[in-house]
């Protein structure tokens, strides 16, 4: 309980930082007076994004010989984004998700594995989609921002690459505090025994990042915000990964600390930052809500 509690502290506290000295005027004069039509679009593109994001992770658990209908998956994974919008963690929605897939009979340890290795080849999409437009942020930020953003995406796929790598030390398999690790690496490299395989999960990966990030460039389209897609794309994923730490309430106040300290030195007001960032916020809730349906009636 007192974990729940630290990381909603967490997120008023950052919250609270962010907004000091913003007018809070500006800032509503921004959230409502976006172009509905973009917003809707945005949310339109989020469930899009969603969808494919529940195929990549079908395509995973079919490999590991669990074959319900992709209808179970795509409402599945919308409850787990459900949870993940309304929880104070970026886990619920996986253990949702492993839940559903143990009941309905993969082993606990399959359905566990199954979900690990869609939140692995999905950070690998947002680790590519990083390291693109690196080149062009090198010439658009200052240095120690640059390093920032270059040092998030060289860890995280420093951590991917030994992930993939684990199985490999077969001693690891002997010891139970390590097992699981090792099983889990196994289990990446089984869903990645063929080129065509890889690149197909990667597109999905890939594919639903985007959309997610073109969702995110809509709202800035509607409240009139002057960046670009590409410019989002240098920063997005970061920001995301950064995100996915579980020490904030579904990363709210992490995720606007982060947008101001990446998009200032794009020399947009700070006020559209923050609108930016809360209707993103409230763009993903709005995208879950068939999970909410799906949980109440399936």
């Amino acid at each position: 309980m007192w974990k729940t509690l630290l990381k909603i502290a967490i997120s008023i506290i950052t919250i609270f930082i962010v907004f000091h000295e913003i007018n809070p005027h500006l800032f509503l004069h921004y959230v409502t007076h976006i172009h509905v039509a973009w917003f809707v679009l945005a949310v339109a593109l989020q469930l899009i994004s969603a969808t494919i994001a529940a195929l990549k992770w079908e395509k995973i658990m079919v490999n590991m010989g669990y074959h319900p209908s992709v209808k179970f998956y795509i409402q599945s994974y919308f409850i787990g984004t459900l949870f993940n919008q309304v929880l104070p963690t970026s886990v619920g929605g996986d253990a949702v998700r492993i839940a559903d897939a143990h009941k309905l009979g993969a082993g606990l340890r399959k359905a566990f594995n199954g979900v690990m290795v869609d939140r692995y080849y999905g950070t690998v999409g947002l680790v590519l989609l990083n390291i693109l437009p690196l080149f062009w942020l090198a010439q658009h930020f200052p240095g120690n921002i640059f390093k920032i953003i270059v040092a998030i995406t060289a860890v995280v796929g420093a951590g991917l690459v030994f992930a993939l790598c684990v199985c490999q030390f077969h001693f690891l398999k002997r010891f139970k505090i390590t097992h699981v690790f090792y099983e889990l690496s196994q289990a990446i490299v089984d869903n990645s025994h063929s080129v065509p395989r890889v690149a197909l999960l990667l597109m999905l990966a890939v594919l639903s990042n985007l959309l997610t990030i073109v969702a995110l460039d809509c709202i800035a389209t509607g409240l009139g915000i002057n960046v670009s897609l590409w410019q989002l794309l240098g920063v997005i994923p970061a920001i995301t990964l950064i995100t996915l730490l579980p020490i904030s309430f579904a990363g709210w106040g992490i995720r606007e600390g982060a947008m101001v300290t990446f998009l200032l030195f794009l020399h947009i007001p700070k006020p559209a930052i923050l609108s930016l960032s809360v209707l993103y916020g409230v763009m993903l809730i709005l995208a879950s809500l068939p999970g909410l349906y799906f949980y109440l009636f399936r």
